[in-house]
C-alpha cells in the first residue's frame, strides 16, 4: 500500500510504501510555532460525569496552580525482531487550591467517584479564551495540604490520573468567562 507524506514532496520524493495496515501514518505534518509562546500552568479545572447527566453533576475551580508532566509509557516485550512493543500510557495531572475550610464535602464527593472527565485549562490566552485541555475516564483524588510554615497557605492538592494508548488530550479554546474571574 502506498501513502503520500507532505515532507517527502520537499524531497522530490513522491511515494513511500507502507507495510504496517494498523496504523495511520496520513497524519499532517508537524507545526512549527513561528512566533510568540504558549505559557503554561493550570489555573483552572473543569470536570463533569457528562454533559448530559442528571442531576447535572459539572464542576468548575477557577484560580488553581498546577502542572502536567511526562507522560509514563507501557511497553511489553516485543514479538519478532522487536525487542519492545508500546502498549499505552499514564498521564498525570497536579493541581492546587485554596478554600479548605469550606469544600471538605466537595472533596468527599469527587474522591467517591471512580472517573470524571476533565478539562485542565492553561495560561494560553487565545481568541477571547484560553487553551485548554480534555481528556475522558480521569481518576481525580483530592487531599488535605497543611504546611509546616505559616507563611503558606493550607490547599486542597488534586492528583488527576488517566491511561491511555498515546493519544494526547484534546486541545480547545476554553470560554475565558467560564473559567477565569476576569
Amino acid at each position: 500500500m502506498k501513502t503520500q507524506f507532505k515532507f517527502l514532496n520537499k524531497l522530490v520524493i513522491e511515494r513511500v510504501f507502507r507495510v504496517d495496515e494498523c496504523i495511520d501514518l496520513e497524519a499532517p505534518d508537524y507545526q512549527q510555532q513561528a512566533c510568540g509562546t504558549e505559557t503554561a500552568g493550570v489555573i483552572s479545572v473543569f470536570w463533569s460525569n457528562g454533559m448530559g447527566a442528571s442531576p447535572q453533576e459539572a464542576f468548575v475551580i477557577k484560580n488553581t496552580r498546577g502542572s502536567k508532566g511526562e507522560d509514563s509509557y507501557t511497553e511489553e516485550d516485543g514479538f519478532g525482531l522487536n525487542a519492545t512493543e508500546f502498549t499505552g500510557a499514564d498521564e498525570e495531572w497536579a493541581y492546587r487550591s485554596l478554600n479548605v475550610k469550606d469544600n471538605g464535602p466537595f472533596v468527599k464527593a469527587i474522591n467517591a467517584r471512580r472517573t470524571w472527565h476533565q478539562v485542565f485549562v492553561t495560561s494560553k490566552k487565545v481568541d477571547g479564551g484560553y487553551l485548554a485541555w480534555y481528556r475522558e475516564n480521569v481518576n481525580t483524588k483530592g487531599s488535605l495540604v497543611v504546611p509546616e510554615s505559616t507563611k503558606e497557605r493550607q490547599t486542597w492538592s488534586w492528583k488527576a490520573r488517566a491511561s491511555h494508548d498515546g493519544t494526547p488530550p484534546l486541545a480547545f479554546i476554553a470560554p475565558a468567562s467560564i473559567f477565569i474571574d476576569e
